[in-house]
């Protein structure tokens, strides 16, 4: 079922009167169990703030929500009437400041906000309120300094058993930037960041940062983000380098250039985390991209085993003896993973009998054959991705097919899977773009049944999996679907005899998020991974990685560079620094907002869906 917005009207009380508030344009998908809201569900928004009648000629601050019954977040506001009059800040939780722009002068200033009781924002904080320090900073244009955001913590989120409004949160391998240049290259801005789980609480507006854990190896030694050793055989390989352009070679100590004492890392403890589960024990689940692995952990972040697709532990001659489960390994096919895209999501079913995991993409199969312009086909077109399941008494692998929504013209791949029940899970399928102006992003979640799905785990001895029979000899799943469309590349499939997992729209992320403020600045995050619920997806919450709030290197010529939409690749080519010898970094800033991109979760109430919105006027005498 599909609710077309436009033919909703929904009332709220604004400032005390009721008001027909139609929602913006744009479809938003109704779950299949009838939880939208059908009856109005107002909630009162009003502007009479005792603290905006200071006189004081001082800074004014309040709380819009403090006086507005069941609003839970302001969602845009319009600014100052005046904006000569002085600076004004208004945050999600309500608190705003307004700071006139000469000290001891009077006057009057007005503005207006927007409110609902359809989401709560909580940004990343540390106990106290104030915001998680930044790890560190790079150098930026112009003398300027690009500083390594705190709060990078949303590659997965999900919640603390047993313990209400709490979560886990995990980072992926650590702070990087593209290289956008003739190279192409990802560049570690700071090697020596340990892939890390946070313990998160979510009250009062912030998701406050109580307790942090560390990766190891069974030995102890922390996890590092370098490339793992297997990934010099893969299918498909990223190159890598340090910001003085140093090549990191998978199969080859590094030691951080100028360390004192010397820093050597072993890249066979690398790992790009990326999926996680919590287990009632305390322990943890993490599936990573490199391998791609998934690895046990207990509740210090020690490795306890690791399920793997190449077998036996492969550190190349720096092994650290990673206990890898060589009688249960992981379907040899995901060895093709395509480079930075293995398997980005990992969920457990509520029993806690079986692990969901869910690649990025589809595989970098050999056989691939060509496009419409007689290219080779790329993977990031290719509809099916890999579903595996496994069985944590037995250790029995299942291996299903996704398909993805039309990725060669929505551009998407899946960040999350979260499990509904022991069958059915939410699946995050989303572009790379953030909020812009009056357009809605591709963010979606599906929900899927692996009921009735064929079991399309290969024999093991065929490097690409199982096969399919055609004319022209056996292919890959991947190859004999091609660049299909997803209704084509359904077909194709039921004709090999193959059923993909079904699948169901479930909510349009991008377009509520739209509804709420049009101009895009509101939880405007490219990267929205994290999907956790706690009730069977009556209640979600979204988290973003912020990438640490650095997105690439600074280009030669970065206005041309920008203007090519980062594909000039002369006007793109890195600028080292005259003083350090170091690539200068780019700041991550949301576009509709300008600020550094960060670590925030979105806590959504889907009953309440489409969002009710209430505006307001507020006046300030100061």
């Amino acid at each position: 079922m599909r609710l077309n917005l436009l033919s909703r009207k929904r009332i709220a009380v604004i400032g005390g009167t009721a008001a027909v508030i139609v929602l913006a344009s744009g479809t938003a998908w109704a779950d299949p169990f009838g939880w939208w809201a059908t009856q109005p569900h107002p909630f009162a928004v009003n502007a009479d703030h005792g603290a905006a009648d200071s006189h004081s000629g001082g800074t004014v601050t309040g709380n819009l929500l403090s006086n507005d019954s069941g609003a839970t977040a302001v969602v845009r506001h319009s600014g100052l009437d005046n904006p000569a009059a002085g600076s004004l800040t208004v945050n999600a939780d309500g608190s705003y400041r307004f700071t006139p722009a000469v000290k001891g002068s009077h006057g009057t200033v007005h503005f207006s906000y927007t409110a609902t009781d359809a989401v709560t924002l909580y940004k990343d904080a540390v106990p106290g309120g104030d915001k998680i320090p930044p790890l560190g900073g790079l150098e930026g244009p112009n003398g300027t300094t690009a500083l390594i955001s705190g709060g990078g913590y949303g590659s997965s989120f999900v919640p603390v058993p047993g313990k209400s409004g709490w979560f886990y949160g995990v980072t992926d391998r650590g702070p990087n930037a593209d290289d956008d240049g003739p190279l192409g290259d990802k560049v570690f801005t700071d090697p020596t960041f340990n892939p890390q789980i946070g313990m998160f609480q979510l009250v009062g507006g912030k998701a406050v940062l109580q307790k942090t854990i560390v990766l190891k190896g069974p030995d102890g030694t922390p996890y590092n983000g370098l490339p793992n050793p297997v990934t010099k055989n893969a299918a498909s390989s990223e190159k890598t380098e340090d910001l003085f352009g140093n090549y990191i070679d998978p199969a080859q100590l590094y030691t951080v250039p100028g360390s004192k004492p010397a820093v050597t890392l072993n890249p066979d403890n690398g790992y790009d985390s990326e999926g996680l589960v919590a287990l009632p024990d305390g322990s943890f689940w993490i599936s990573d991209e490199y391998g791609p692995f998934i690895t046990h952990f207990d509740k210090n972040g020690k490795e306890i085993e690791r399920l793997s697709p190449w077998g036996a532990d492969t550190g190349g001659g720096l092994g650290q003896g990673h206990k890898v489960d060589t009688k249960h390994p992981l379907p040899v096919e995901l060895t093709l993973r395509t480079k930075n895209k293995g398997m980005e999501g990992l969920t457990v079913t509520p029993d806690g009998r079986t692990l969901v995991g869910i690649m990025q993409s589809a595989l970098t199969v050999p056989d691939y054959g060509t496009d419409s312009k007689g290219k080779t086909i790329k993977p990031a077109n290719v509809a099916p991705v890999r579903i595996v399941t496994v069985d944590l008494k037995t250790k029995t692998i299942h291996e299903y097919l996704y398909l993805l929504t039309n990725p060669a013209t929505t551009a998407s791949a899946v960040s999350e899977i979260t499990a509904l029940s022991d069958s059915k899970f939410l699946i995050d399928e989303r572009d790379g773009n953030q909020g812009e102006p009056g357009q809605a992003t591709f963010k979606n979640l599906y929900e899927i049944d692996l009921t009735g799905a064929t079991d399309i785990k290969g024999n093991g001895t065929n490097p690409s999996g199982y096969q399919v029979a055609t004319s022209s000899g056996p292919k890959s799943i991947e190859a004999y679907v091609g660049d299909a469309v997803t209704s084509k590349a359904e077909q194709l499939l039921a004709q090999a005899g193959i059923t993909p997992v079904s699948k169901t729209p479930y909510l349009e992320i991008g377009t509520v998020l739209n509804q709420l403020d049009p101009s895009g600045a509101f939880f405007s995050h490219d990267k929205i991974e994290g999907v956790a619920t706690a009730d069977g997806g009556r209640t979600l919450y979204l988290a973003d990685d912020s990438d640490f709030g650095m997105d690439r290197l600074l280009g030669q010529d970065e206005a041309a560079c920008e203007a090519s939409g980062l594909s000039d690749t002369t006007a793109c080519a890195p600028v080292k620094s005259t003083t350090t010898g170091k690539y200068l970094v780019h700041q991550k800033t949301l576009d509709a907002s300008g600020v550094v991109d960060d670590g925030e979760v979105l806590k959504v109430t889907v009953s309440k869906l489409p969002p009710v919105l209430g505006t307001a006027t507020v006046t300030i005498k100061y």
